[in-house]
């Protein structure tokens, strides 16, 4: 009998999240253009900068493949693949989309307690925009769309939605022209909608909100070209 303890299915998690870890930094590099399209990822520049060792570097080269923003050239490596605005177009009305049916659903399991939080939470995110506190901006940003999704109970189209996300330049969220004005304007159109219990209005609301901040960044990208 091996009494050995079965220590590779931990080593084989840990290696992916690591290799997860790599794509997510790597994946952020080339939404805000610090990696330009046509330019090469090396391995091995890569696991120096990040002190990775070269395997769990490749397997998140790899995972980007896959997501389509690198090809995968034989002899020369890594390419990273131009972002187009149809791409950013059909990234942002697929989350309006499913953003929009979340909020909807929100609306029947909502308490008054929830929406205080909201409301808390947009006080937080305006302050933080005051104060150029990018950091804090993104991650309230974030809490507040969160606590919405999960007050939906609607699990898988959460985690469909939240796999959409790693496509959109979320990092840029301070930087691209009106889009932490638009939040505050735009949150406070939701939550009016979930406070009085309408369950389309909010859906209307939030797909507005989600569409407006894809044509903020569409234009960003025009002025940029």
């Amino acid at each position: 009998m091996n009494d050995r303890p079965a220590r590779r299915p931990a080593l084989v998690g840990a290696r992916t999240q690591l290799s997860e870890d790599v794509a997510g930094r790597v994946r952020e590099q080339i939404l805000t253009g610090v990696i330009e399209p046509g330019s090469y990822v090396r391995i091995a520049h890569l696991s120096t900068q990040l002190q990775v060792s070269a395997t769990p570097v490749r397997e998140g080269l790899l995972i980007l493949t896959g997501e389509g923003f690198l090809s995968l050239v034989p002899r020369h490596g890594f390419r990273v693949n131009p972002i187009t605005s149809r791409d950013v177009a059909d990234m942002y009305r697929m989350q309006a989309e499913m953003a929009a049916l979340l909020a909807e659903r929100a609306v029947a399991t909502i308490t008054e307690a929830d929406i205080e939080e909201l409301k808390d939470l947009q006080a937080e995110i305006e302050k933080a925009w005051d104060d150029r506190d990018r950091q804090r901006l993104q991650r309230l940003n974030h809490a507040w769309h969160r606590h919405i999704n999960l007050a939906a109970d609607s699990h898988r189209l959460a985690w469909l939605l939240a796999q959409t996300t790693r496509f959109s330049p979320w990092q840029l969220f301070d930087s691209v022209p009106g889009w932490p004005q638009a939040s505050a304007s735009d949150h406070r159109a939701i939550l009016a909608a979930m406070r009085a219990q309408d369950g389309p209005a909010a859906a209307a609301a939030m797909y507005s909100h989600i569409a407006h901040a894809g044509a903020l960044v569409l234009d960003m990208m025009d002025q940029q070209q």
